[in-house]
């Protein structure tokens, strides 16, 4: 986990990158966001990434992003938000004047560094569930939700909530009429290359 925070402090960095560490991201994102035509889905950004560098340069862009989680101070994930969006409401009449500019959606379907997991015990059945949450926190990374990179790894997808976010990205490359853009992937995981060239064949 310690590895994957980026960018590392005091590690010597190629210029300009040395002093904007997240420049690549913003032009990428920036770019993709904002030459997109209005009538089109929202861009969908998939990552088996760990790192909170999207994350970072969208916050830096401004962007807002969809990234499955409710909530702002006890964030859970909660997969039905990924059907939420974004619209801008004119303040007099309370009434949607169009879909707000800029927004994305970030799926990490190999978890995240800020990924917790918790048993929560419902108060009325009894019932246990396994909750992921958001926190800030690198102390406790004994309950860190992520697919580690081991021979485990396609049967760890099977589990929640990797199975659904690979789901989403499954739903995602079969929509008639999208462009998959590939980057920094090495094709290591035969989940998600399944998943690429059944999308292909059809």
């Amino acid at each position: 986990a310690e590895a994957c925070r980026l960018p590392k402090r005091g590690k010597k960095i190629a210029p300009p990158f040395d002093v904007d560490p997240f420049r690549a991201h913003r032009t990428f994102l920036s770019r993709m966001i904002r030459s997109r035509r209005a009538n089109l889905p929202r861009p969908r950004v998939f990552t088996t990434n760990y790192d909170l560098v999207i994350e970072s340069a969208l916050d830096e862009l401004g962007f807002p992003y969809i990234d499955g989680f409710s909530g702002t101070v006890d964030r859970r994930l909660n997969l039905a938000f990924y059907g939420l969006d974004f619209h801008r409401v004119d303040t007099t009449t309370q009434s949607v004047v169009a879909r707000a500019e800029g927004a994305v959606y970030l799926h990490k379907v190999h978890g995240s560094l800020n990924w917790r997991s918790s048993v929560d015990r419902d108060r009325l059945t009894g019932l246990e569930s396994l909750e992921v949450r958001q926190s800030s926190s690198s102390d406790d990374d004994h309950d860190l939700v992520l697919i580690y990179p081991t021979s485990a790894k396609e049967s760890d997808t099977l589990a929640y909530p990797y199975s659904d976010l690979l789901r989403l990205l499954g739903d995602a490359v079969q929509q008639e009429d999208t462009a998959v853009v590939i980057s920094g992937y090495g094709f290591a995981d035969a989940h998600i290359n399944r998943l690429v060239l059944r999308s292909l064949a059809t």
